[in-house]
């Protein structure tokens, strides 16, 4: 927990952001932080409304006294729509998971540009994707990691660094301390 006052003064966090820096893993499943900055630069609105929703959540009865990091993060909305966005148009190549290679097990590359044409329909009823595909059962997604593949472990953890990082580089930087560098922007 942090109180209102520790998060207001980002000098205190300094040793804690390198902390929380050093134990992204390093094995290539981290997120780059330069893209998000990158566009966020040539569109100064988005990072302002960060910062103000940041406040606002700040300013929320109750946190006077403390606030949990993992509410402050998970539940702002605008938050969550800038890192979407950010993995979303960062995204470094696009394969397709089987059916590549000379078993049939590699995946795919699809070059951009490519037309991949795929039926819904038809992987919606695949019965090695769902038990029991054609009844309707909307159970199955109450508890879908008991019945799918499992979401990786440190995966929300690594979302909940990134949005932290994200903030607190945000309200030292605040409006108009951000500015492109970018030639063609």
């Amino acid at each position: 927990m942090f109180t209102r006052s520790m998060l207001a003064d980002v000098s205190v966090f300094e040793n804690h952001v390198q902390r929380l820096i050093s134990r992204i893993p390093h094995n290539g499943d981290t997120v780059d932080l330069q893209p998000l900055f990158f566009h966020l630069s040539l569109d100064i609105s988005s990072h302002v409304m960060l910062g103000e929703s940041t406040d606002l959540q700040l300013d929320k009865p109750g946190t006077t006294r403390s606030i949990l990091l993992y509410d402050l993060v998970s539940q702002e909305v605008p938050q969550q729509q800038i890192r979407s966005e950010n993995m979303r148009i960062t995204t470094g190549h696009t394969t397709i998971p089987i059916r590549g290679g000379p078993n049939g097990q590699s995946p795919v590359f699809v070059p951009r540009g490519s037309l991949v044409i795929w039926y819904v329909y038809c992987l919606q009823r695949r019965d090695a994707l769902w038990e029991r595909p054609d009844d309707f059962i909307p159970e199955r997604w109450l508890a879908r990691s008991r019945r799918q593949e499992k979401v990786c472990i440190g995966q929300q953890s690594a979302l909940l660094l990134v949005s932290y990082v994200t903030v607190r580089m945000l309200q030292g930087i605040r409006e108009g301390g951000l500015e492109s560098r970018d030639p063609d922007g």
